[in-house]
C-alpha cells in the first residue's frame, strides 16, 4: 500500500514539473508576444501620422487647386463677356468681392443705375 501512495505522489510530482515547465514556457512565449505586438503597434500608429500628414497635405493642394480654378473660371468668363461686348478689357477696379456681382466696373453699374432708375 505504501508504495502504491509513493508511486501516485512520484506521478504528481513529475505532473507539477511538467505542468511547471509549460506555464514558464507560455510565459516566456507571452513576454515575446507583447514585445513584439509592441513593436506592431508602434509602427501602426507611425505609419497612420505619416498618412494623416500625407492626407493633409493633398488636401490642402486639392483646396489651392480649386481656388485657381475659380479665379480662371471667373477671368474666363469676364474675358467672354468682353468679347461678346466688344469693350475694351475692365479696370482691375472691379465690384466682385460681395454682393455676387463678378467683372463689372463701377462706371458700368452706375450707367445701368441710371438708365433703369
Amino acid at each position: 500500500m505504501q508504495s502504491h501512495y509513493e508511486n501516485e505522489l512520484g506521478e504528481a510530482k513529475r505532473e507539477r514539473v511538467e505542468l511547471m515547465a509549460q506555464m514558464q514556457e507560455l510565459a516566456s512565449k507571452n513576454d515575446r508576444l507583447k514585445v513584439e505586438s509592441g513593436r506592431q503597434l508602434s509602427s501602426y500608429k507611425s505609419k497612420y501620422q505619416e498618412y494623416k500628414n500625407k492626407l493633409r497635405k493633398a488636401n490642402e493642394n486639392i483646396a489651392t487647386l480649386l481656388t485657381r480654378l475659380a479665379k480662371f473660371d471667373i477671368q474666363l468668363k469676364a474675358a467672354i463677356e468682353e468679347r461678346h461686348d466688344g469693350k475694351a478689357p475692365r479696370k482691375p477696379d472691379s465690384v466682385g468681392s460681395g454682393g455676387g456681382v463678378t467683372g463689372v466696373n463701377k462706371s458700368d453699374l452706375m450707367q445701368r443705375n441710371s438708365a433703369s432708375g
